[in-house]
Formats: structure tokens, C-alpha cells, sequence
């Protein structure tokens, strides 16, 4: 194996490749607890030095309706932005009440293992790679025929399109479907967010520990004075990306 790591865009022709690189995929909200997967339709916009990266539940969902654990779907997987000529990353967070809250991340610092393995995904030749990142090792498959260092998610920095990538549990799961030529969102949204500033990934963790606590609070402050009463719902928190250091 060899190591791999780079953050910038492969720009030589970059502007070819604009457009958006549309995945389909599952994710499993009671990973480490359970079972609930759910199906995605998930898309890559790329426009320059830009990306936007999205995943939206397909159908409706009704598994784990009995489940007393609260689950906390709107993790930090589904929205987040890139811009490699500032080397910067955005992502969002849902929180419970459906507020979006935006913090930022580092652009491509997972370190990549090369691996000599080659498939094809929807007819496109890619080569295989493999990652630590954020507490979960993650298998990415990437199209050296597509010269930008993208991929769904915050998965990137290869010499190639991401166009399948898993974790090792396969708890989340993307492959790419198809392309079209749109590169529309806003730019000029996210553009301020930048320029206004957000909170890091460390006050990321602090969110989550003050929200779990007040959580923890609310649901373990009933009064148990009987024998007969059923006992309170075991609260289970757990969030896709390690946020202890």
C-alpha cells in the first residue's frame, strides 16, 4: 500500500467535470445499536472550486416508530459544502427542533492507504482506497478518469471522483448512479457563512454534550414513586463522527 494525501482541487480540467455526480445509498440511524437502514438519493454538485453534497431520505420511513431510544437522524452526514481555494468545509447539523446549525471542518485531512484493487462502478474504471477518519475506517473507490479531488460527503482529497464509498460496517453507503450537466445552488448562502464565520468542529462536540445533558435532564427528571410505574425509556445518543478527541 501506499499513502496518499492532498488537499487541493485538480484543476486542469476541472471546469469539464462541473456538474452533478448523483449517488444512491442507505444509511443505518441506529448504527452501533440496532438496525434501522433507511434508502438515500444523495448529489455532488461540483462547479469549479466548489462543491455541494446533499442526502435526502427516499419514501417514508416507519422502522423503529416503537423504539424508545431518541434517534438523532439529522447527524452531521447530509449537507456539508467545500471551497479548495480557501481549503474550507462546512456542514450542517439538525438539531431536534429542526434548527440548522453550521460549523466548520478541515478540508481533506484523512490520509489515505492506496490500495492495488481495481472495479467498476456504473462502467467507470476506479481504483480502490482505504481511511481512518473521525473514529470509522472507510473504503472509497475513486475514478482516475475524473480528475477532481471530490467525493460524497467529506470524503475527498484523491486523485479522482469518489463514486463509491462505505464505511467498514457498511452502516453508510454510497454509489454513483449518474450525472447531469446542473451546477445550481447557493453559492452566495454559503459565500456569508464563510465570510461570517462559524464555530469549529471542537464546539461541535460542546453542541452535542449540552444537548445530550439537557436531554438526559429532561427525560430522568420523573418523579418514579410507585412499584407499579413503567421505568423511564433508556436514552441512547450516538453521532456518526467521533467527537471526543
Amino acid at each position: 500500500m501506499t499513502l496518499w494525501g492532498l488537499c487541493v482541487f485538480l484543476s486542469g480540467s476541472a471546469q469539464e467535470h462541473n456538474g452533478t455526480y448523483h449517488y444512491a445509498g442507505k444509511f443505518n440511524s441506529s448504527f452501533g445499536t440496532g438496525e434501522q437502514f433507511r434508502e438515500y438519493a444523495a448529489k455532488l454538485i461540483v462547479r469549479d472550486s466548489r462543491s455541494l453534497f446533499t442526502m435526502k431520505e427516499e419514501g417514508v420511513h416507519h422502522a423503529g416508530m416503537m423504539d424508545p431510544s431518541i434517534d438523532l437522524t439529522n447527524d452531521s452526514i447530509f449537507t456539508v459544502f467545500k471551497e479548495h481555494e480557501s481549503a474550507s468545509l462546512l456542514f450542517e447539523y439538525g438539531d431536534l427542533n429542526r434548527r440548522s446549525h453550521f460549523f466548520n471542518d478541515t478540508l481533506f485531512p484523512m490520509v489515505w492507504e492506496m490500495v492495488e484493487e481495481e472495479k467498476t462502478v456504473n462502467g467507470i474504471l476506479c481504483r480502490k482506497a482505504v481511511t481512518f477518519f473521525k473514529g470509522r475506517h472507510y473504503i472509497a473507490w475513486y475514478a482516475p478518469s475524473i480528475p477532481i479531488s471530490e467525493g460524497p460527503w467529506k470524503l475527498g482529497g484523491l486523485p479522482g471522483l469518489i463514486l463509491e464509498a462505505y464505511d467498514e460496517q457498511q452502516h453508510w453507503y454510497m454509489t454513483y448512479v449518474g450525472q447531469t450537466p446542473a451546477t445550481d445552488f447557493d453559492t452566495v448562502f454559503f459565500n456569508h457563512m464563510l465570510r461570517e464565520g462559524t464555530d469549529n468542529y471542537v464546539a461541535f462536540g460542546q453542541f452535542l454534550k449540552r444537548m445530550f445533558r439537557r436531554l438526559e435532564t429532561a427525560f430522568g427528571s420523573s418523579d418514579q414513586q410507585c412499584l407499579d410505574c413503567p421505568a423511564p425509556p433508556k436514552l441512547r445518543f450516538h453521532t456518526w463522527e467521533q467527537i471526543d478527541d
